[in-house]
């Protein structure tokens, strides 16, 4: 067996040198007359001499040859030694085996030592767990791990046999698939350098099982949170958790106001007075599938109605210029949206004093005299309980 890889070629080139000097005697060694173990005048024909390679643990390779060794022969068959001639052969071919073997070592690169990483391109298989089990009609993926340093080239995997239902990519070494079969299957994996050609060779165990029983249904789960309402105010709350497809809901203590939807887990309704007594209060909910039920009490809260908004404060709408002739009567009228209730107000009017306001009505009135010609501005204002809007009045006298 070779040391390192360098003494592996070396034996190699050896061996196909030697194969090559056989082949050439061949046509040499066909039919010369030989005496036969009984005296009588015979011939070879076709001498050749098959070969069955060995490891040294005894077992077979694949490896076969039909290599005449008639450079030995030839010469034995003239010297009508027929025992020697048949010892002859068994030695030559014995010589050959050796050298086939040592070729062969050379080109799987076995026989290196441990560490020894100067045979290039040669796969090594890296997995360190070569059993795996598997069960009946369950998804199995099993991964052969390889490498071929120091160029790491592309690799063609090939495992054979595998348990009905496997196959194995050629490129990525993934054996996969759903067993059909039960029963314990030694699988021989080979990896190739597509580059080199060069391969190494592994044997797995893969055992499938019984079918497995399918696992249970798992069982419903609530995750609710507490649920807030208000009187007056439609409320929509669904039901969450985990588990739930298909599931029956119920739901004990909620208000009149509201129910809950079997079918969909929703809790719908709209809190009506009286809906707040004891708020908050604690409602159960249930979700029930053909594997279980559960259960969770939730806190539900009903608030009070909301108290309606405060009508808007008032807005003065009427024109804000208006005008007269001295000695002639003058009527002008506050007005102002949301006015209802209001107080009405008028201050800095013409100075003859003629001119009064109601503050009820918010109407000014009067007679302007001499004194009032001329151009005043008067404040008016409007003022409920939910406010007050000012503006100035032009008034211009003639």
């Amino acid at each position: 067996m070779a040391n390192t890889a360098q003494e592996a070629m070396a034996i190699f080139q050896a061996f196909m040198d030697e194969r090559d000097a056989v082949k050439s005697a061949e046509a040499h060694a066909a039919k010369l007359d030989v005496p036969g173990r009984d005296g009588k005048i015979g011939y070879f024909e076709n001498v050749t001499v098959t070969t069955r390679m060995r490891y040294n643990d005894g077992t077979p390779t694949a490896i076969h040859t039909n290599e005449a060794l008639d450079k030995y022969i030839a010469m034995l068959i003239q010297n009508a030694a027929y025992e020697i001639v048949q010892r002859a052969m068994l030695e030559a071919s014995m010589a050959l085996s050796r050298q086939r073997k040592a070729a062969e070592d050379a080109m799987l690169g076995v026989g290196l030592k441990p560490g020894d990483t100067t045979m290039p391109g040669v796969p090594k298989i890296n997995n360190t767990e070569f059993v795996r089990v598997g069960h009946l009609n369950r998804a199995f993926t099993f991964q052969i791990t390889a490498d071929a340093p120091p160029a790491n080239e592309a690799l063609h995997f090939i495992a054979f046999p595998l348990p009905q239902g496997l196959t194995i990519n050629a490129q990525t070494g993934v054996i996969s698939g759903t067993p059909t079969t039960m029963g314990t299957t030694v699988v021989n994996v080979k990896v190739q350098n597509t580059s080199t050609r060069l391969y190494s060779l592994a044997q797995f165990t893969i055992t499938i099982g019984q079918e497995l029983a399918a696992p249970p249904p798992p069982v419903p789960v609530i995750t609710c949170t507490a649920i807030h309402s208000q009187i007056g105010v439609a409320l929509t709350y669904q039901i969450a958790g985990a588990n739930l497809a298909g599931a029956t809901f119920a739901a004990t203590n909620l208000p009149a106001s509201l129910s809950i939807d079997p079918a969909t887990g929703v809790i719908s309704g709209t809190p009506v007075a009286g809906d707040d007594v004891g708020s908050p209060r604690s409602i159960t909910v249930t979700a029930s599938t053909g594997a279980g039920s559960t259960t969770q009490t939730i806190a539900l809260t009903v608030a009070a109605a909301a108290a309606p908004p405060p009508p808007p404060a008032p807005v003065i709408t009427s024109p804000l210029t208006a005008s007269g002739t001295d000695g002639t009567a003058f009527t002008y009228t506050i007005t102002a949206s949301d006015a209802a209730g209001a107080v009405f107000a008028a201050s800095n009017l013409p100075p003859s004093g003629t001119l009064t306001y109601d503050a009820n009505t918010g109407i000014i009135s009067g007679t302007f005299g001499p004194a009032d010609v001329g151009t005043h501005n008067i404040n008016i204002s409007v003022t409920t309980a939910y406010g007050t809007d000012a503006e100035v009045l032009v008034l211009t006298v003639a």
